[in-house]
């Protein structure tokens, strides 16, 4: 299993998404709007997920990732990057700074299911 967690705001139709997917988790901003999909990914369905995903994301300074205990998925609108260890975290890095994604929003967390408690209970 998979999870991904996804801004809503990034997307250019969120919809898709929620209706196919399970959330395994429900995150609320301080307004008290939902705007963090938190979404469970069954591997066979691993890849049609990433091209729905890069379908409906928009193009600019966005991403989204999925994680399980061994790997970690960032996508992107063009490309999306495996990261099975931490030396494979440097292109992500690269590519997404050439986005103008800021620097505090390049630590893609939670990254594994062990970090998920810290992040959904802050």
């Amino acid at each position: 299993m998979y999870h991904a967690i996804v801004l809503r705001s990034s997307l250019s139709d969120y919809s898709t998404l929620e209706d196919q997917y399970l959330p395994f988790a429900y995150v609320k901003s301080e307004n008290g709007s939902q705007n963090i999909l938190a979404l469970e990914v069954k591997p066979s369905e691993k890849d049609q997920f990433i091209s729905k995903l890069q379908k409906e994301i928009k193009a600019g300074p966005y991403y989204a990732h999925l994680y399980n205990d061994s790997e970690l998925i960032v996508v992107f609108k063009e490309k999306s990057f495996v990261v099975a260890n931490p030396d494979e975290i440097i292109p992500v890095w690269e590519y997404a700074r050439s986005l103008n994604i800021p620097e505090e929003q390049l630590d893609f967390q939670p990254a594994s299911f062990a970090e998920e408690e810290d992040y959904f209970n802050t």
